[in-house]
This record gives C-alpha cells, sequence and structure tokens, in this order.
C-alpha cells in the first residue's frame, strides 16, 4: 500500500545512513554506562574505567539527583528523536519499512543517526 505524501514522488525512498563508527561505538558504551550507574552503581567497576570511571562514581555516589535527570534525559531525548525521524521520514517520503529502521537506529544513536536523515533531500535522491 503506497504511503500518501504530498512531498513524495510517484515512488518511496529506500534511503538509508548509518551513522559515524565513532558514534557506532560510544553512544550505546555511553548509555549503557550511564544506565548502569544510575539503575544498580554497586555493579559498575569503576577503577577500570579511568576518569570516565571516576566522574561515574562521583555522580552516582555525590550527585544523584543530577545523575537521575541526566539518565531520564537522555532516554527521553532518544525516544523523542526517534518519533522525530518518523514524522521526518514521512514528510520525505521514505518508505514505512525503512522508517522503522530510522525509528530504532535514532533512538539508540540519537542526534548522530537523526543528522543523517536531517541531511537527506528527496529532491536530489540518491
Amino acid at each position: 500500500m503506497a504511503h500518501l505524501n504530498p512531498v513524495a514522488d510517484v515512488r518511496e525512498s529506500r534511503y538509508f545512513r548509518t551513522p559515524h563508527i565513532l558514534a557506532l561505538v560510544l553512544v550505546p558504551l555511553g548509555m549503557a554506562l550511564l544506565t548502569v550507574t544510575y539503575l544498580i552503581p554497586d555493579r559498575v567497576p569503576y577503577d577500570c574505567l579511568g576518569p570516565i570511571g571516576k566522574a561515574s562514581y562521583f555522580m552516582a555516589n555525590y550527585l544523584p539527583t543530577v545523575l537521575k535527570v541526566i539518565f531520564y534525559g537522555a532516554w527521553s531525548g532518544h525516544a523523542i528523536e526517534a518519533w522525530l525521524a518518523v514524522k521526518l521520514c514521512r514528510q520525505k517520503g521514505i518508505h514505512p519499512d525503512t522508517t522503522r529502521w530510522w525509528a530504532v537506529q535514532t533512538f539508540f544513536y540519537g542526534i548522530f543517526s537523526f543528522s543523517q536523515l536531517i541531511k537527506y533531500d528527496p529532491a536530489k535522491d540518491d
């Protein structure tokens, strides 16, 4: 079934790009560290993480309210970006199957994925 979009051509685009390799590695690691530090701080091997471990330990033990705000803000931000990615895909006439991939990728990689979608110009398609 065709996705009706006045901006899109007759065909739907399958445009999809991944973020830079550094973002593919660092964003999930950062979100995982943030999540573990907030939810189960006693399980984090702070000593093995160098300066990041020291900062995480400090946040978990001395600034738990700030850590809580960062935790919920980061995950909420990623969820909002994923929702915006779906809206933007529809505006740009991207196929619904590809739109799902954009939503999932943007949820996990945030602005590094979303910026790839923003750059896409359907008029200059593929």
